[in-house]
């Protein structure tokens, strides 16, 4: 049975939170840069703990040949995502970065939804069905992370550091 690896944190490719404020016309490049990545540098933080314990249950679930096991750790993926979503979604976004940002949280979005499809694929055991998510979700994240290269995060979409 092939276990995909999820770009844990899923959430490296989401989630910022307190606004950065610019005065009357919002925040600058710099200034949303700024926030963002410091909130993607606390949920990687976050991340690396749910990643440890992915490793820890990908190897139960391979001796059992079953995706159960990776449940819990996939599902505090998906809050660490969910919750990191909000937050990125949360910040203003500079004039000249809107189009960037729209399109950036769209795919959050739908990395929110596949990843709850993932959670309950790996409870059910549908191997099929969770490798097909898997795929969607990497897909996804490499849009991502494409655009937040374009924006400019130094953090935000970046490889986790150790």
């Amino acid at each position: 049975m092939r276990i995909p690896r999820l770009a844990l944190p899923i959430a490296a490719v989401l989630a910022l939170g307190a606004a950065g404020c610019g005065g009357d016309d919002g925040p600058t490049k710099a200034e949303y840069i700024a926030s963002a990545d410091e909130i993607c540098a606390a949920a990687n933080k976050q991340a690396k703990g749910i990643s440890k314990q992915f490793e820890t249950q990908g190897k139960k679930a391979q001796a059992q040949k079953s995706l159960k096991p990776l449940t819990p750790a996939l599902s505090e993926a998906q809050k660490l995502n969910a919750q990191t979503n909000v937050k990125f979604q949360a910040l203003e976004a500079p004039k000249d970065l809107e189009k960037q940002v729209e399109t950036m949280n769209q795919e959050l979005d739908k990395q929110d939804e596949i990843t709850e499809k993932l959670v309950a694929a790996a409870a059910k055991n549908d191997q099929k069905t969770y490798n097909q998510l898997g795929q969607q979700v990497g897909q996804s994240q490499q849009k991502t992370q494409q655009v937040m290269n374009e924006i400019g995060f130094k953090v935000c979409g970046q490889p986790a550091q150790s």
